[in-house]
């Protein structure tokens, strides 16, 4: 899988799991289903979210790190060749 695959997924997921819970958080979800198994369905959804968006927020600090330390590279060489 290609870096821009697993981002496209992770949106996916982090959607996915957000209109989820935020379907079973309405007045509605409670007519029709009971506390507690309401009370878990929020639970596991909004859990599920929130993971997804934090591994979606890793992986975006991660590149950046990589990119600033490509940077760096690529200035360092720019200045050995301009040295010599």
């Amino acid at each position: 899988m290609t870096p821009v695959t697993i981002d496209a997924c992770l949106y996916c997921a982090i959607a996915l799991f957000g209109f989820f819970a935020t379907c079973f958080s309405g007045d509605e979800a409670a007519k029709y289903i009971e506390a507690p198994t309401l009370f878990w369905v929020r639970t596991i959804f909004g859990g599920l979210s929130a993971a997804f968006l934090a591994l979606k927020m890793f992986r975006s600090n991660t590149y950046a790190i990589h990119v600033e330390k490509l940077k760096r590279k690529v200035s360092k060489v720019k200045d050995n060749i301009k040295s010599k």
